[in-house]
């Protein structure tokens, strides 16, 4: 069996309950909820790490929606305002990939919720309230005590942040440390000691430079990379023109995805949050243990 990685011990568990939330906005001007974002798409997927799939089957995979008009409320999914459309996913002949439609663009919203309503229609969705999932959630991290699964999510404080709001506490309600002898020296004080952030251990193990102290924080030089993947990380993304307005690759889920995948045949991230998960994030989680960073 290989070795542990000096600064990337492996974590104390072989499974992941991978958590992944699409939210929407409240629209009521009236309301004293105005602006106030919650959860509408929410899933999770208890995988185990060594075969990257689910342990038993359908028990152990959530995908809800969350219809806020019961409550009386107006809403919409959130949109990055004033973005203009971008062009459509496109491989050329040479496996050139071109940059993909800016799929938070109030142009995308009409299309976006049309694939909900399909989702829905076709049995891929269910509708809940926040105690029915908080209740499944409780079930899968404390009834399996035997595997002791961790949370784990890509870019954790987005779906926490949200997930808190929406009154999702049993998100939080993991009993098990993946780092129960100490948490590594680049791990963020931020983050709770009962999650993972697959989002984090990526940037630490593939990008040369990081961010400092935050997501608008200069670059700082990243002493943790693993130099030889960094480097044929960063050549993929900047030969695609992957790269941020600071200069360094960019890594969300969907970049990374392809760059351990296949872009022509996984095709652009959805943004539904159990078909992230399955396309997208639990590859993701497979790949940074095969490669020894969890």
């Amino acid at each position: 069996m290989a070795s542990e990685r000096k600064h990337f011990p492996k974590i104390a568990t072989d499974h992941l309950l991978i958590i992944d939330i699409e939210s929407v906005v409240i629209s009521n001007k009236a309301s004293q909820f105005y602006g106030k974002e919650y959860a509408y798409d929410f899933g999770a997927m208890l995988i185990n790490l060594n075969t990257g799939k689910p342990d038993v089957g359908s028990t152990d995979v959530m995908a809800t929606l969350f219809d806020h008009s019961f409550e009386g409320l107006s809403y919409r999914l959130w949109t990055a305002k004033h973005r203009p459309k971008g062009q459509e996913v496109k491989v050329e002949e040479d496996g050139t990939i071109i940059q993909p439609e800016d799929f938070w663009a109030v142009s995308n919203l009409k299309k976006r919720k049309k694939n909900y309503i399909e989702l829905y229609r076709q049995g891929k969705r269910s509708m809940s309230v926040y105690p029915m999932v908080n209740k499944w959630l409780e079930d899968i991290l404390k009834l399996n005590s035997r595997i002791k699964p961790i949370v784990a999510a890509y870019n954790i404080p987005y779906d926490a942040r949200v997930g808190e709001a929406t009154d999702l506490m049993e998100m939080f309600g993991g009993q098990w440390k993946p780092y129960p002898a100490g948490a590594p020296a680049w791990l963020p004080e931020s983050q709770a000691d009962n999650v993972v952030d697959l989002y984090v251990i990526a940037q630490k193990a593939l990008l040369r430079k990081v961010n400092g102290t935050g997501p608008y924080e200069e670059l700082a030089d990243n002493p943790y990379c693993d130099k030889r993947l960094a480097k044929k990380y960063e050549e993929w993304a900047t030969r695609n023109g992957y790269v941020t307005k600071t200069g360094r690759p960019q890594l969300t889920a969907e970049k990374l995805g392809w760059f351990i995948g296949n872009m022509a045949s996984i095709g652009p991230e959805p943004h539904t949050a159990k078909e992230d998960i399955d396309k997208f994030e639990r590859p993701i989680a497979r790949w940074l243990r095969k490669n020894r960073f969890i």
